[in-house]
């Protein structure tokens, strides 16, 4: 019976090792137990049968155990120096940039033209330093003012300035006098030195755009001209000469103006080239004057000059 059982299982054993491997040495172990069995020699040499098959048992888990053991899947490690490429970022297309509408333009009206070409006009005439009353009536008028307690417009006030006027007395009016003189000083030496803090071409554009404001505006008084020490006067021309040195002669006196100018004229277009000779070389000097003080305040020719020179080129 012990012998059946012994080769059952090592049969059993047997399989299960050649199917999962068995090392040899345990397969050894089992040949020899197997003789010992079958020879006659070695049945008193057996071990016991429960030693005999715990044994075989423990062949046979073992065998079993490795047989029903899944095999391990093996990872394939990428090797350091892979040549695999690596993936290139994907270049970044510039969006081009939203085209922006431009707003379109307000077309003006001719009021609103007119009332920006005002405005760029008071802008370029500069605004020289107030001026303080300089006249016995600008002084009474302003005490007026500023005593004046009761409603009432400005003709109310200006019929008490010309009540009080009237009134004055021969003192009141010399301590008057006195006042208004030394204020005129006072705003001949403030609009002097108001000036100097601007170049004369500076003063010249001021009075171009108060000449056109005195055209444009229907109040144009308080855009006077700006007098300025530095402009170079005009040169005068042979004929206006004339005109100067007969209305000083005397020889018009009691004379109309205008009736003295249309004398003048028909004289001046009666002289003969020669006698008109003089006049016309007093206006080449003055001429000359003119171009001389011109550069020297705005630091370039006058435009008469550059007029002829572009002439000459031509």
């Amino acid at each position: 019976m012990l012998s059946s059982i012994g080769r059952a299982a090592l049969k059993r054993s047997g399989a299960g090792a050649g199917a999962c491997q068995v090392s040899t040495n345990r397969v050894a172990q089992h040949a020899r137990l197997l003789r010992i069995t079958n020879s006659p020699q070695g049945a008193n040499n057996l071990p016991g049968q429960d030693q005999l098959a715990f044994q075989f048992l423990r062949c046979y888990a073992t065998a079993t155990k490795v047989a029903t053991k899944a095999p391990s899947k093996t990872t394939k490690s990428k090797s350091a120096g892979s040549t695999t490429k690596a993936k290139k970022p994907a270049k970044k297309v510039a969006k081009k940039p939203k085209a922006v509408k431009k707003p379109a333009k307000k077309v003006l009206t001719d009021k609103q033209r007119t009332a920006a070409s005002i405005r760029d006009l008071k802008a370029k005439a500069l605004t020289p330093p107030p001026n303080k009353p300089s006249t016995v009536w600008q002084l009474i008028f302003q005490e007026s003012m500023k005593s004046k307690t009761r409603e009432g417009g400005i003709s109310d006030t200006a019929r008490e300035a010309a009540a009080k006027y009237k009134s004055l007395s021969p003192a009141e009016l010399e301590t008057y006098n006195h006042k208004a003189n030394q204020n005129k000083l006072e705003n001949e030496a403030a609009l002097k030195k108001w000036v100097e803090t601007h170049t004369p071409e500076e003063i010249r554009i001021a009075n171009n755009a108060r000449t056109l404001l005195k055209r444009k505006l229907e109040k144009p008084n308080r855009f006077t001209l700006i007098s300025d020490p530095r402009m170079p006067k005009r040169p005068i021309n042979p004929y206006l000469l004339y005109v100067r040195d007969k209305m000083t002669s005397g020889d018009f006196k009691g004379i109309k103006t205008s009736e003295a100018v249309t004398l003048i004229s028909n004289e001046w277009r009666a002289l003969s080239p020669s006698q008109k000779k003089p006049y016309e070389d007093r206006a080449l000097v003055d001429a000359d004057r003119y171009a001389r003080e011109f550069k020297t305040a705005f630091h370039r020719d006058p435009p008469s000059v550059v007029a002829l020179e572009n002439k000459a080129a031509a």
